[in-house]
């Protein structure tokens, strides 16, 4: 009997449980909005991106940039992610026909809660800008690119 025990010891085996892994959660690698090339560059990439998606229309689009911007860790973006999010929320919104205006140009088939939550999210992207802006973090040729940006938004 010993020997049947002994044999249904080994011939049992268990398997081990292999914990589950966590979502491996970066560190700050700066002050907000002072990420080096690298972490910016790939905030840069998710907004080209976004941008780019074929399909929504347009002012999703840029709604979606300015989004993607705001969710981003503000330790992984700099002052470039900021004006890079402005300028192509820009160009997508004026493909729409002004984006954020109403009227005969303004894309007025753009329902009123879509164009409300545009000007929220741009509201708080130029509320960063105006922050950095104040502690003279842009270079000129950001600063330019963001008042581009800005006048287009205004058209």
């Amino acid at each position: 009997i010993d020997d049947a025990a002994a044999k249904k010891k080994k011939t049992t085996t268990t398997t081990p449980t292999t914990p589950k892994k966590k979502k491996k959660e970066h560190p700050p690698l700066s002050a907000p909005w002072e990420a080096p090339y690298g972490p910016s560059a790939f905030v840069n990439s998710r907004l080209r991106r976004v941008a780019s998606a074929s399909s929504s229309a347009a002012l999703e689009r840029s709604a979606a940039v300015l989004r993607e911007l705001l969710n981003a860790d503000p330790t992984r973006c700099n002052p470039s992610n900021v004006c890079c999010a402005l300028t192509l929320s820009a160009k997508v919104a004026a493909a729409s026909g002004g984006g954020g205006k109403s009227g005969k140009s303004g894309g007025s088939d753009v329902p009123d809660k879509q164009r409300e939550e545009f000007r929220r999210l741009l509201r708080d992207v130029l509320d960063i800008l105006t922050t950095l802006t104040t502690e003279g973090r842009l270079t000129a040729r950001q600063l330019c690119n963001a008042a581009w940006a800005v006048g287009r938004h205004c058209r």
